[in-house]
């Protein structure tokens, strides 16, 4: 029920929205609620261009997807814009882009069999791709992720979809 609620106000204000003039936003501050109903992520993103074609995202994640499990995350993604591959109208954080991705981290959980806490450090690396549209400070970015924990050495593949208001 939640998933169709999510969507049918997501159809709404794209369709609401779509004939707006969008301004060209050069700094953004977000949130990520698809991943805060599916998983249980809290996760706060702040980007801001650091020249036309160029920006930096930061982001901090609140990861309590287990019950016995609490993690945060700090994330950093360097993106540059392709206007020449799907062309927009701005020259803000919105279009096409692509970009190397890295988080470190600490994961603290509660260890069933030796009744101890225990905690295990986090860090990756990779890259992402997307697609940022904005809509009068409403802002959706299908973004996928490719990534390497260098922790435990396992590639992980992930594609995760943000939904982000700014």
């Amino acid at each position: 029920m939640k998933k169709i609620i999510l969507f049918v106000f997501l159809f709404v204000v794209f369709c609401s929205t779509s004939s707006l003039k969008v301004e060209a936003y050069t700094k953004s501050i977000s949130t990520d609620l698809v991943q805060t109903l599916q998983n249980n992520l809290i996760c706060i993103n702040y980007e801001t261009m650091l020249s036309a074609r160029n920006s930096i995202q930061f982001s901090f994640v609140i990861d309590n997807n287990y019950s016995n499990v609490m993690g945060y995350r700090a994330e950093a993604n360097y993106r540059w814009y392709l206007r020449d591959v799907f062309p927009v109208r701005t020259t803000g954080i919105e279009g096409f882009n692509i970009g190397p991705y890295g988080a470190v981290g600490m994961y603290v959980w509660d260890n069933p069999y030796t009744d101890r806490t225990e905690s295990d450090f986090y860090f990756e690396i990779g890259g992402t791709v997307a697609y940022k549209w904005v809509f009068s400070g409403f802002q959706v970015e299908p973004l996928l992720k490719l990534s390497i924990p260098l922790v435990n050495w396992f590639i992980k593949f992930s594609k995760v979809v943000f939904c982000s208001c700014s």
